[in-house]
């Protein structure tokens, strides 16, 4: 298990080297773990509150420095400076030098999965400690990762329902052990190879893991479907010689489920400029692209605004707010709504209201008081979908 990336490690040797990253490190569970941030080129510590992606390295393959680190692998650097978001890299269990770092995925992979190593409470810490030093916006805060890394990515939308907005597994597999539950349906975007050896689509064992059977391709999505509420119809995104891409919508407010699958490259990452990739698309572009829709709150514009849904549109005044604030919104035609108000952490505040309304214009007041100066978030669900409004609440009270 912990030999995936060898192979990679052999294809990637002609690359260039990469800009050396410093290390950081936090204590968790008594051992120190160690991550690697990227903040953007624009990034102002006075400034707006900014995306977080966690890029989580495969089996033996650095997280960063290494001519096949994920880092490079990924070009997520370039990618979070043109963009404005914050990138960082943890560093999974093991010794660096001996290349056996691995992620406790729950059935994979060795040596973290068998020494049992709390990656989900690392991952959490992680998130705390950056938030509390950096511009981090807690309601987009994203995880991605390839082979050993995406199959920890599922791992932590189900312990992390809360606090993950969307995944993006790249060549992975779905091992969480028991139930996935969840307290919100996590988008979820899984790109794979038809081709891949290491993880096969359709499962079984691979070429470096003989003796190890992996879950389909199939099997994953059928799971995140069901995590998501959706619908088994499918809209079809592309259909090329090379690329085939779905997209699963019919969900859950907030849910959404996307796969795309390649007929071309390996146990890769499409579009990189290391190895021998899918050329079909670029899939840290897709990925960006992807995360920039969804918040914990559910589909979100890349400013912060809800996206409206069919149906209703809602406001939320007045923003910045001190005691209290009033959600106004239309329906077209009678449906379930609930309103919600949640921090950013993803915890429930309390629920407006939470019943069965006619068409019409409606408006609800919210009792903001009891909480304190920061950030909040009012979400909005209907029979249509699901909107949200961040809201400020004004220090000086």
């Amino acid at each position: 298990m912990n030999r995936f990336f060898l192979l990679l490690l052999a294809v990637f040797s002609t690359a260039p080297a990469a800009v050396a990253q410093t290390p950081d490190s936090i204590v968790v569970g008594g051992m120190s773990r160690v991550f690697y941030l990227h903040l953007p080129a624009t990034y102002d510590a006075s400034g707006a509150l900014l995306p977080l992606v966690i890029g989580l390295h495969g089996a033996n393959q650095e997280p960063v420095d290494g001519v096949a680190s994920f880092s490079r692998l990924t070009g997520f650097n370039a990618k979070a400076d043109a963009n404005g978001f914050i990138v960082v890299y943890p560093e999974g269990r093991g010794s660096r030098n001996g290349k056996e770092l691995t992620w406790n995925g729950g059935g994979c992979c060795p040596p973290a999965s068998a020494l049992n190593v709390d990656d989900v409470a690392f991952i959490a810490d992680l998130i705390d400690t950056l938030a509390a030093r950096y511009r981090v916006d807690r309601s987009r805060v994203y995880a991605t990762g390839i082979s050993n890394g995406g199959i920890m990515s599922y791992r932590l939308a189900c312990e992390l329902s809360h606090r993950i907005a969307a995944i993006a597994p790249v060549a992975a597999a779905y091992m969480v052990q028991g139930d996935c539950i969840v307290t919100r349906p996590v988008p979820a975007l899984h790109i794979h190879s038809l081709q891949d050896p290491a993880l096969p689509y359709n499962g079984g064992t691979g070429v470096l893991s003989p003796n190890f059977p992996f879950p389909s391709v199939d099997s994953a999505i059928a799971t995140w479907l069901h995590v998501c509420g959706c619908a088994s119809i499918a809209d079809t995104l592309h259909a090329t010689a090379n690329l085939l891409a779905r997209r699963w919508s019919r969900c859950t407010p907030g849910g959404e489920v996307q796969l795309y699958a390649t007929s071309d490259g390996g146990h890769s990452w499409p579009g990189s400029p290391v190895g021998n990739p899918s050329t079909a698309f670029n899939a840290t572009d897709v990925i960006w692209e992807f995360f920039s829709r969804f918040s914990i709150a559910g589909a979100l514009e890349v400013s912060g605004k809800g996206r409206a849904p069919s149906g209703a549109a809602m406001r939320v005044l007045p923003n910045p707010a001190s005691e209290s604030v009033t959600a106004t919104f239309a329906l077209d035609r009678a449906s379930h709504v609930r309103l919600e108000v949640f921090d950013l952490r993803g915890a429930l505040l309390a629920t407006a209201f939470d019943g069965d309304l006619d068409a019409g214009a409606h408006r609800f007041p919210i009792s903001v008081h009891a909480y304190p100066a920061g950030r909040i978030i009012v979400r909005c669900i209907t029979s249509f979908g699901t909107q949200a409004e961040l809201l400020t609440i004004a220090p000086d009270r």
